[in-house]
């Protein structure tokens, strides 16, 4: 199985990519190769071993064809749910497969969506790195994104779950993380569902959600709460480390 692992880059296409000494980001269309579960698995194994000192990895993996994961991209002038709305219902009734490795720190997960949309986790190293509980607010990261460039880039994480969230905490979670993370810029956003429809400068859709049920419409995405908590180095070289709220919210 690693033989046929190692063989079958040669048909790779790098989708996107952007690496550094501590992480990852990368898109991989593969060709040539009978795109399955066991194959993603080997793939991510080994990319697991090469990639040992890495301390975030998210690698997608999807078969070369016209579902091949595509280069991220966004409006900033757009309104967000049309803009946002318009990509969704293009993808969604498409059925492939993929795959996706998160890692943090020492945990690794790969989570796999087959032809007929239904989604597995597996465990390659240590535990599952996506439960969150910050106090009273108990969830999962759901996805991982970056912007800017490497080797300091932006990094986006996107947390689904329920409870009440106070503002000191969520700070210090969020500062914790990019201190582990050795990076100066970070945000995080909470939810109770996994529709973060405003992030219209990267536009991504739940895939891995068994559970996410149809799209609100954009007065029923209006009436739910985005919490939002960041790091940021400021130009004067001070660090701003706040939520977008203050004392403490519910998601329900």
């Amino acid at each position: 199985m690693v033989m046929t692992a190692l063989l079958s880059q040669a048909s790779d296409r790098i989708v996107y990519d952007g690496s550094s000494a501590t992480m990852v980001f990368r898109g991989i269309a593969v060709s040539g190769q009978t795109f399955d579960e066991q194959y993603v698995i080997n793939r991510c194994r080994q990319f697991l071993a090469q990639n040992a000192d890495k301390k975030l990895i998210v690698l997608t993996l999807g078969p070369e064809g016209p579902n091949a994961p595509i280069a991220a991209f966004g409006c900033d002038h757009c309104k967000p749910y049309p803009f946002w709305r318009m990509h969704y219902d293009g993808i969604a009734k498409e059925m492939f497969p993929i795959g996706e490795l998160m890692v943090l720190g020492g945990n690794a997960v790969l989570r796999y969506r087959d032809q007929s949309g239904s989604v597995t986790d597996t465990v390659l190293m240590g535990s599952d790195p996506r439960p969150v509980v910050i106090g009273g607010l108990s969830g999962k990261l759901i996805h991982v994104g970056m912007e800017g460039r490497m080797p300091k880039p932006w990094l986006e994480l996107y947390v689904v779950g329920t409870g009440t969230l106070d503002a000191g905490a969520g700070a210090e979670y969020i500062s914790k993380f990019s201190h582990d993370m050795d990076v100066t810029n970070s945000t995080v956003e909470f939810r109770s569902d996994p529709w973060f429809i405003n992030e219209i400068w990267r536009p991504w859709f739940p895939l891995f959600e068994e559970h996410r049920g149809e799209p609100p419409s954009e007065a029923e995405f209006n009436q739910t709460k985005t919490l939002n908590c960041r790091m940021v180095l400021m130009y004067s070289k001070t660090v701003s480390n706040k939520c977008s709220f203050e004392g403490s919210e519910t998601l329900h």
